[in-house]
């Protein structure tokens, strides 16, 4: 493994070219250089792209955009080699997908030392990833292994001179050892330029050789597949398709991915398939339906013939607590009373009860000085529902409150088992 040292302006040219097609991915790649001084370190120098060929989920750079910015390396109107590149997941999350791991495979195995960057633009999340070579499974670089510097910055810092490398996860060809009393001699310029061509015409060729797949027209496998567009949290989903081939289907995959609030899930079906009819269908278990899910399915034919649908975007239903005011902040003084209102606000078809309680985040030597009931109920906690959704929340603060600031959670839990929680502040000041 390797320490990943990024300029700060690296990142906002990535996020920069994200977030100006915020509905589309993005692609492009991460120019640097490995230090001589600190030879377990990657430095990102700059971000660079051209002409992509952009969709809501997928993206590709012609061979002729590959070739113009191989020229600029090659003739130093860019400094630097490619050692990484960089693309957008618009509110999908953070993870490679298979397409994303070929891509990184290829260029990975010119050198163990090229990164993949994912950004995604719609949550403000970026991560650097690379590849164990042998299973193929993606690992993200931790946040601990990267160092983010700005300019005039020195970009290794002096504690990564000293550190051992991180344990390596990549598992690429052993180093060469020289025999013993001979000193390896530094590799000239030209051996980076030729690794830099090798690499990008790589790229080239093989889009080179899909044109030419592409018009020989092979009996590729047909998939018929009405898009899920919303399913309910906490519930099974059934996948559907209808596959047929001329040669025979080997087999149909399900792949999908699951963001949830606390992680983001990649995970892998073999789909069930008839021959006769030509069904196939899965199912996403419950307890992977806990946030939005982003999938395709993938067929392959006797012949080895594959073809895949596009990606597409489960809205799992949730919910949201509409406070107003808005801010959830309450200034107020003692022997006095105020409340605010808190509404329900149900998403993606959200039909399930919601719980409200309320406590104190910190509880202070005078909590009892301030008092928080429903109006529906008297007491600190109610229900909201689609038959109710909107409640009163009354704050009665004590004459013998002291001032300060009073934090509180509303804990909202809803019947199906998802749950959020929202803080408010009380703010109180005697005049």
């Amino acid at each position: 493994m390797f320490y990943v040292s990024v300029s700060k302006e690296v990142l906002r040219k990535v996020e920069q070219h994200a977030k100006s097609r915020p509905e589309e991915e993005v692609l492009g790649f991460l120019i640097g250089r490995m230090e001589d001084q600190a030879p377990n370190v990657l430095i990102v120098e700059d971000a660079i792209s051209g002409e992509t060929i952009s969709e809501r989920y997928r993206v590709t750079m012609p061979k002729e955009t590959i070739a113009k910015i191989a020229d600029d390396i090659i003739t130093g109107r860019i400094k630097g080699n490619v050692v990484g590149w960089y693309h957008s997941h618009p509110g999908l999350g953070l993870f490679l997908s298979d397409y994303d791991i070929a891509t990184q495979a290829k260029l990975q195995q010119f050198s163990p030392y090229i990164v993949a960057l994912v950004i995604d633009p719609k949550r403000d999340e970026v991560s650097f990833f690379t590849l164990n070579m042998r299973t193929k499974a993606s690992i993200p670089i931790r946040d601990d292994n990267v160092h983010i510097f700005s300019p005039g910055e020195d970009p290794i810092p002096s504690e990564w001179l000293t550190r051992a490398p991180p344990p390596s996860m990549i598992e690429g060809p052993p180093p060469i050892v020289p025999p013993e009393g001979r000193i390896p001699e530094k590799a000239p310029k030209t051996q980076f330029y030729i690794i830099i061509v090798s690499l990008i015409a790589a790229l080239i060729i093989t889009s080179l050789f899909t044109g030419l797949y592409f018009l020989r027209s092979p009996a590729i496998p047909a998939i018929s597949h009405s898009p899920i567009t919303s399913s309910m949290y906490g519930r099974p989903i059934e996948v559907n398709a209808t596959v047929t081939d001329k040669d025979g289907i080997k087999s149909v995959i399900l792949y999908f991915s699951v963001s949830s609030y606390i992680s983001t899930i990649s995970k892998s079906k073999i789909m069930d398939y008839n021959i006769t009819d030509g069904f196939a269908n899965t199912t996403i278990e419950k307890e992977y339906v806990t946030g939005d899910i982003a999938y395709y399915i993938k067929a392959i034919d006797k012949e080895n013939f594959e073809n895949s649908t596009e990606q597409y975007l489960i809205r799992v239903s949730d919910f949201d607590l509409v406070f107003d005011p808005e801010t959830k902040t309450i200034e107020t003084q003692p022997r006095s009373s105020k409340s605010i209102s808190i509404a329900l606000n149900p998403l993606y078809g959200f039909d399930t009860n919601v719980e409200i309680s309320l406590y104190h985040r910190i509880w202070p030597l005078d909590y009892d000085s301030i008092v928080l009931t429903f109006q529906s109920t008297g007491e600190n906690s109610t229900n909201l529902s689609s038959e109710t959704p909107v409640e009163t929340l009354n704050i009665e603060v004590k004459d013998d409150c002291e001032d300060g600031e009073y934090v509180f959670i509303a804990r909202a839990h809803a019947s199906n088992g998802l749950e959020h929680y929202y803080e408010f502040l009380i703010i109180v000041r005697k005049e």
